[in-house]
């Protein structure tokens, strides 16, 4: 040791001993645990109790003799054989329920008692409210692995570094014997100069607890582990609980607790939140946790709320180059703050059946992942290469092998081909927008769809990036793989076969956009030892910034994961098994069946954008819909939707469409121009629409004009934002006509339809509630559109 002592910087012993050296009472304590006692230690030595701490810094060999000569000459009847060595080894252990500084004070402020050495517990005084100034501020966040909610905690750090705080700590322990592993993250950060607690320990007062699965409260008492007057943040499904449905869900223990320690309560649905933001695009655990790390820097007392907001907002805008992406992240963030309920655990919840208690905390132990089957291995294979021969099989014996055709079998939905009649860019060439409008023939393939539904189109990879891809995986093309799959009606297998170039090029989605499970996945099979290291740090709640910064940033694939590590070479089949299968985008269909009988139509905007390096990525579906040609088969299906006319032909339709969000209301105004010449009576149609530019976006154009000159198309309100000095959007046509639209609305039974992003919704709902205020009080236009939305006459597809 003293010979390592130059080149480490410090002159380290076996036994280091600190605290009064007249103690008559010593702590002996190894690892971590030290850390805690020697707090607790400095504090009342310095308080002039004679107390100390031995830490052991080598347990092996155990040299007594050293351990002697390193205790105070005061403490009487020091014995270095018999259990001694076992004594040492048995010495406390961090990381554990009561363990902390306060704790380990109290027990040695009560050793004067005269049982104290043969029957104590480590604890902290139960009168003790609080151990820290009121500069000190504590949270804890539960987490369940499934949901990949760790790194919320991580960012909360970051967010209080940027304001300033005096120190920062953070801890988390794990349990991973339980079916769905968990953990608990413990953080404390203070200000105007006081500290926290150097040693790591569990938090026992916290002012902030989030609980992001409320399952977890069934398994643990969290509300033991708050302080008085603190505030519980639970995500559950449902927005705007009542009391009632909490105090079904929430376990009598834990009510009891809230009650006594007269603590808020905060309740949101942040999934549906993300739902909602990305029904079109983007990924709902991002949204999802942007919507709870919000949530944190609200609610957390001694965060300064309104600067972190900022901040995440700030950050949002800096790494998002996309806006539509941007605007459905803020949307989704500030939706969130306005939406969360809080409210006082109520008196009733003090008076809870006494019994079933809950432990406060899990025992901590190493941190696994989920073990998903014990009989097989880890990822399923779900498809297996065959002999080539194999397919030839059921063609040959068809009857044998009860031969069917199915267009789809994995797609889970009936599906249809058609076939791309035209292709028309509808922008200028030059502009930077790629907006077009394309046609399929349905021919005799059975679709039918109804106004306002939605086609799902199943895209493909562009086939040379998947034979680039192959040739660099060293994967075979021609390798057929058979798909063994139960027919839930039957219950016969059935099996599918298709080759690795085919399966690549149709379903997979390799060049999709990966979570932090494939980068788990990776782990066992890389050989390279520094990549392994590296995967295990981006799957890890410590490199959760590190792995953001290459989705959010970078937006890497799949393909370009597997090419970072190369040593991680899974087998075909493993690969094909954890690579999700392309998914359908939907498309709002901008037609009308009655208008065009064997055809379907659907404007879209190519999704492309430049990632911080300079890469050009392009969404997967746009890819693959702008370069198709007529003749081509596309596979697609129908989702309904509520998108729906009024029924009577005469009620008013006031439409609001924003760039490709005009493709519902072309389908709207063309099915009442039918009506109309069946002669029926239609009533007005009122259609605000919004993009940058009249000479470059306004999208179906001559058509509008036409129908707004025959008058079928009543008013006509267009707000192209970037053709004059001030911007103009749709939400101010909307409040110019405030008296009009009421009128329509309410008076005559009108209907308001919204289809575009979503960053222009609120403020299009107060246009409308204050168009209702002329005839009603602002509570009662504020419930009057709610009901309305409930009616289905209020509705918005956005995303």
């Amino acid at each position: 040791m003293n010979n390592l002592a130059g080149q480490l910087g410090h002159h380290y012993k076996l036994f280091e001993y600190i605290g009064s050296s007249s103690a008559e009472t010593v702590i002996v304590a190894l690892g971590t645990s030290a850390n805690v006692a020697e707090e607790a230690v400095l504090k009342l030595s310095a308080a002039g109790q004679s107390v100390g701490l031995l830490k052991i810094r080598l347990l092996r060999p155990w040299s007594a003799r050293h351990f002697l000569a390193a205790l105070p000459r005061t403490v009487a009847g020091s014995n270095a054989h018999g259990a001694l060595f076992l004594d040492v080894t048995g010495a406390f252990a961090a990381g554990v329920e009561n363990f902390n500084a306060a704790a380990v004070q109290a027990f040695l402020q009560g050793l004067g008692n005269a049982d104290a050495r043969f029957d104590f517990k480590i604890e902290a005084p139960a009168t003790a409210a609080h151990s820290y100034s009121s500069d000190v501020f504590e949270a804890i966040v539960w987490d369940q692995q499934s949901d990949e909610t760790e790194n919320i905690a991580p960012r909360a750090v970051k967010l209080l570094e940027s304001q300033g705080a005096s120190s920062v700590q953070i801890f988390t322990t794990t349990s991973s014997i339980s079916v769905e592993p968990i953990s608990s993250t413990h953080i404390r950060f203070s200000k105007n100069g006081a500290h926290t607690q150097q040693s790591p320990s569990l938090v026992n007062t916290a002012n902030y607890v989030a609980v992001h699965n409320i399952a977890l409260l069934e398994s643990y008492n969290v509300a033991a582990s708050i302080r008085e007057g603190g505030l519980l943040l639970l995500n559950r499904a449902g927005a705007n609980p009542s009391i009632a449905d909490l105090t079904k869900e929430i376990p009598d223990a834990v009510k009891r607790q809230l009650f006594a320690r007269k603590v808020r309560v905060a309740v949101i649905d942040a999934d549906k939140i993300a739902f909602n933001y990305t029904q079109f695009r983007g990924q709902r655990g991002e949204y999802r946790n942007l919507a709870l790390i919000a949530l944190l820097a609200k609610l957390w007392d001694g965060v300064d709320s309104a600067q972190a907001i900022r901040e995440l907002e700030a950050g949002l805008s800096a790494t998002e180059t996309d806006n539509t992406v941007y605007r459905t992240k803020l949307g989704a963030l500030r939706t969130a703050l306005k939406t969360v309920t809080v409210f006082n655990a109520p008196s009733e919840w003090g008076f809870a059946l006494i019994g079933g208690e809950l432990p406060k905390y899990f025992q901590p132990s190493f941190a696994l992942k989920k073990l998903t089957g014990l009989e097989e291995e880890e990822v399923e294979v779900v498809g297996k290469a065959v002999e080539k021969y194999q397919p030839a099989l059921p063609i040959l014996f068809k009857e044998a092998f009860a031969l069917q055709s199915a267009l789809r079998p994995d797609a889970g939905e009936k599906t249809f081909t058609v076939h791309v009649t035209s292709n028309t860019r509808l922008t200028p060439d030059t502009y930077e927008r790629n907006v077009f409008h394309i046609e399929f023939d349905i021919g005799t393939s059975g679709l039918k769809y109804d106004i306002g539904e939605a086609l799902g189109v199943y895209g493909q990879n562009n086939p040379d990036h998947v034979q680039e891809f192959l040739a660099w995986y060293g994967a075979d093309g021609s390798q057929v793989i058979r798909y063994d799959r139960v027919n839930e009606k039957t219950g016969a297998i059935e099996s599918e076969f298709r080759t690795v170039s085919q399966l690549f090029t149709e379903a997979v989605d390799i060049f999709g956009k990966p979570g932090k499970k494939f980068f788990q996945s990776l782990i066992e099979h890389a050989t390279v030892m520094s990549e392994r290291e590296r995967l295990g740090y981006l799957a890890s709640g410590e490199g959760a910034d590190d792995l953001a910064k290459l989705q959010e940033e970078e937006t890497v694939t799949f393909a370009d994961v597997l090419q970072m590590f190369p040593s991680a070479h899974p087998s075909i089949e493993k690969l094909l098994a954890t690579i999700p299968n392309i998914k359908p985008r939907h498309y709002s269909i901008s037609s009308s069946m009655n208008v065009h009988r064997t055809s379907v139509h659907l404007l879209v905007v190519v999704v492309d954008w430049k990632t911080k390096s300079g890469k050009v990525r392009m969404g997967q579906c746009t890819r693959y819909l702008v370069g198709l040609r007529p003749g081509t088969a596309v596979t697609v299906s129908v989702k309904p939707s509520v998108m729906k006319l009024p029924p009577s032909h005469e009620a008013p339709v006031i439409m609001a469409g924003l760039g490709t969000g005009m493709a519902p209301f072309r389908a709207f105004v063309e099915e009442r121009a039918y009506q109309k010449s069946l002669g029926h009576k239609v009533g007005p149609m009122v259609l605000y629409f919004g993009a940058r530019h009249r000479a470059e976006e306004y999208l179906y154009g001559e058509e509008l004009e036409a129908y707004h000159f025959d008058g079928l198309l009543t008013h006509l309100r267009l707000a192209f934002s970037r053709d004059q000095k001030e911007k103009v959007y749709i939400q101010h046509k909307i409040k110019a006509d405030d008296t009009m639209l009421a009128n329509m609305i309410l008076k005559q039974g009108g209907a308001f339809y919204l289809c575009g992003p979503t960053w222009p919704v609120p403020d299009i709902r107060d246009a409308l509630i204050s168009s209702f205020s002329k005839f009603m009080t602002v509570e009662e236009a504020t419930e009057k559109l709610e009901s309305l939305k409930e009616e289905e006459r209020y509705v918005l597809e956005v995303y």
